[in-house]
């Protein structure tokens, strides 16, 4: 699905973020990048999704790869009232039944018609996630997706994503800073 060769990122002269990563994900493996804040994971995403160019080294996609992107948060306008169904629906080309399909499979079809502003933190990113596998990806690349949820959310969302994965046949890419959570979720 991916392959990172000898990557390097350099913010500026005298401090680089990423230095020689090389990393191999097939499909259907899970990948969770443990670090503490600040240390560059959100940065290799960043290099992963070439929403930045790295300073060398490259990322190499299989044919045909499709990405779900999940962001450790998103800001909106406070001032533009939208709701969920109209949030997911801004992905072009949709039907109504996959936003239901979508909404269901995370079990969230309750929210459909509330404001994204008003939502919880775990309420977020369980839309984010549902936006994310709209893409139907077999690869689903989340950055800190339990970033402000509540410890029982955050195993609810860690199972979401599990299932989510299996039901998907997808890699998964993830960043978390935090141990405790992910090691309690894996399996051995």
């Amino acid at each position: 699905m991916l392959k990172i060769d000898n990557l390097y990122y350099w913010h500026n002269v005298e401090h680089s973020l990423l230095t020689g990563i090389d990393l191999t994900l097939q499909k259907g493996e899970l990948l969770t990048i443990l670090g503490a804040n600040g240390r560059g994971k959100s940065t290799l995403l960043k290099t992963l999704l070439k929403l930045q160019t790295p300073t060398s080294g490259e990322v190499i996609y299989s044919k045909n790869v499709r990405i779900g992107y999940v962001p450790q948060k998103i800001h909106l306008d406070h001032s533009l009232p939208i709701t969920v169904e109209r949030f997911l629906s801004l992905k072009k080309g949709l039907k109504t039944q996959e936003i239901s399909t979508a909404l269901e499979q995370l079990s969230i079809s309750h929210l459909r018609k509330s404001n994204m502003q008003k939502l919880s933190g775990g309420e977020m990113q369980r839309v984010l996630l549902a936006r994310a596998i709209l893409n139907k990806p077999n690869l689903l690349v989340l950055d800190e997706p339990t970033q402000g949820v509540d410890i029982t959310g955050q195993a609810e969302l860690y199972q979401l994503i599990h299932q989510t994965q299996q039901k998907l046949n997808c890699a998964v890419l993830m960043v978390s800073h935090d141990l405790h959570i992910v090691m309690a979720d894996s399996k051995e």
